[in-house]
């Protein structure tokens, strides 16, 4: 008797690698400061994408919004790192680590500061030799005002005619003196 015996092939073939998704959303750590004001903008940051061998595998660029791109990527752990600061805003040096998990988007929040400014001031007299004990650097006050004129704050003189120092946003603003020191002549100009 004859039996006959059919042989199939198997190869075994790699499965697709899984694959997750990561996207980030950039946001002020402070609107008071950012928002309405065009010294600021979300758009534009950059975070690179390291794989755990440090790798580079992408990168995240931010839209007006905060939002950025979506990056596919196989499963794993990663770290989204800024490398490049929107307009306005301080470097988040600090890496965000991100799990990648199958059929799943991950989303990175990076809550960052905006950078501010600081304003001061020194007074002194324009003829040093007619200053006397009726004439005093200290206490002569200066409004200072953003660019649609309210008053963001006050710089007062000591002494030494140094002020106060204030924290400021970034912009462009106006400092007047609206109340002079003992002996001298309000100054008038901006």
């Amino acid at each position: 008797s004859l039996t006959a015996t059919k042989w199939t092939n198997v190869t075994d073939e790699p499965d697709e690698p899984e694959n997750g998704k990561v996207t980030l959303v950039k946001s002020s750590a402070d609107t008071s400061v950012s928002d309405g004001n065009s010294n600021y903008s979300l758009a534009g940051a950059v975070y690179t994408v390291t794989d755990s061998a440090g790798k580079s595998v992408g990168t995240l660029t931010t839209k007006a919004d905060g939002s950025s791109n979506t990056l596919t990527l196989p499963l794993g752990t990663y770290t989204v790192k800024e490398t490049s600061a929107s307009k306005g805003f301080k470097l988040d040096t600090a890496g965000h680590t991100v799990k990648i998990t199958a059929d799943k988007t991950e989303t990175v929040k990076s809550l960052e500061k905006p950078e501010t400014g600081k304003v001061t001031l020194v007074k002194s007299s324009a003829d040093p030799e007619a200053t006397g004990p009726l004439y005093s650097l200290a206490g002569a006050v200066y409004t200072v005002t953003d660019r649609t004129g309210k008053s963001v704050g006050k710089l007062t003189t000591k002494e030494d005619g140094t002020s106060n120092t204030l924290t400021l946003p970034l912009g462009t603003y106006t400092v007047k003196e609206t109340s002079a020191s003992s002996g001298f002549k309000l100054d008038t100009k901006d």
